[in-house]
């Protein structure tokens, strides 16, 4: 802890640990830039941390960039692919996985309404200073992105869960129709 030197040429990479959340944002990103060509950014966990809050959204991608996109498909379609020889399916036993995602998914839907619904972060509450403005800052951004992407997650686990049951059903329906045409080819 406390004060780190390191120089590149003309350019002297100078900072005070205990100082850091006082650096603006574009200093944060020359040291932690410059510690990380330097390759010693591990020996600065202080700038790492500093950083993150600087950074913090920037690098994260959006849930929605992902499979967690609106739905544009009825997941109860079918998925085009075929089984190759040999493999076997036991429909009851996707619907017992479906089962129990789906009863996992409401007992965590409860926990995490809970943490959706957290607001009103103030630095009174957390004891004040700059470490509690940037507790704040922080809590705030998490609760806000949390919030923006918990309908993509939460439908992303139900679309599962409905491919499942859909597979169990196509499952089915094949068994179904291939023993009939097979006892109707013996009659």
């Amino acid at each position: 802890m406390g004060d780190h030197r390191s120089t590149t040429g003309t350019t002297s990479y100078t900072y005070d640990d205990d100082h850091l959340p006082e650096y603006s944002d574009e200093r944060i990103r020359e040291l932690y830039n410059h510690y990380q060509e330097q390759g010693t950014l591990g020996d600065h966990p202080r700038l790492q941390h500093q950083h993150n809050i600087v950074t913090m959204g920037e690098e994260t991608p959006k849930v929605g960039d992902y499979q967690g996109n609106t739905r544009t498909s009825d997941p109860s379609t079918k998925w085009g692919k075929e089984a190759k020889d040999g493999y076997e399916v036991d429909p009851e036993e996707l619907r017992n996985l479906r089962t129990t995602i789906l009863n996992e998914l409401d007992d965590l839907k409860g926990k995490l309404d809970a943490v959706k619904g957290l607001k009103g972060f103030t630095e009174e509450k957390v004891g004040g200073g700059s470490i509690g403005n940037t507790w704040v800052g922080m809590a705030t951004k998490a609760s806000t992105v949390f919030g923006e992407n918990y309908g993509h997650i939460v439908a992303s686990i139900e679309g599962v869960a409905a491919k499942l049951k859909a597979s169990a059903d196509a499952y089915e329906n094949a068994h179904d129709s291939t023993k009939k045409s097979t006892e109707n080819v013996q009659a």
